[in-house]
Order: C-alpha cells, then sequence, then structure tokens
C-alpha cells in the first residue's frame, strides 16, 4: 500500500499556471456551451426526500432530528416539512 507524504507544499507558482491553462480553480476546463441556471433557486428537499435521507443514512432519532433542524436553519427544506422533536 502506498504511503502518503509527510509533508504536502503547495507552490503557488503551480496553481496560477493551471488556472491560466483550465480557466478555472478548481482545474476543470471552461465549457463555453454550459447554461446555468443562476435565477433558479436551490432544490429544497420535501418530507419524504428527508425521511429517505434519514432512511438512508441509518441515523438514529435524534442526530436525525439535528440534521434536520440545521437544513432548516440553513433554508434547505420545503416550507411544509416538519421535524419531530420530543
Amino acid at each position: 500500500m502506498p504511503k502518503p507524504p509527510k509533508e504536502y507544499n503547495l507552490n503557488s507558482e503551480m496553481e496560477e499556471e493551471d488556472t491560466e491553462k483550465t480557466g478555472s480553480h478548481e482545474g476543470e476546463p471552461i465549457d463555453p456551451d454550459f447554461q446555468g441556471s443562476a435565477s433558479e433557486s436551490p432544490h429544497k428537499l420535501t418530507q419524504n426526500e428527508l425521511n429517505d435521507l434519514v432512511r438512508d443514512l441509518e441515523l438514529p432519532k435524534v442526530k436525525a432530528e439535528l440534521l434536520a433542524s440545521r437544513m432548516k436553519q440553513c433554508k434547505y427544506l420545503d416550507k411544509g416539512v416538519k421535524i419531530s422533536l420530543s
């Protein structure tokens, strides 16, 4: 099994060269045909989607409620989603 390096130093000159070549900080080339939907609002989870996520993650009730509460604070949930706190 390969061993990870003990130290990693980011060479800022290499990063700048990569950005110039790709046009992106993420190392992905720019696609001139891509048309994003900046005007659309992000998808918010419905009650069923949240229930499925909690079930798929096999979260205990307390952690599921914490996750749902944080998601609601960040406005990731639809308005009708209920969080059961006990």
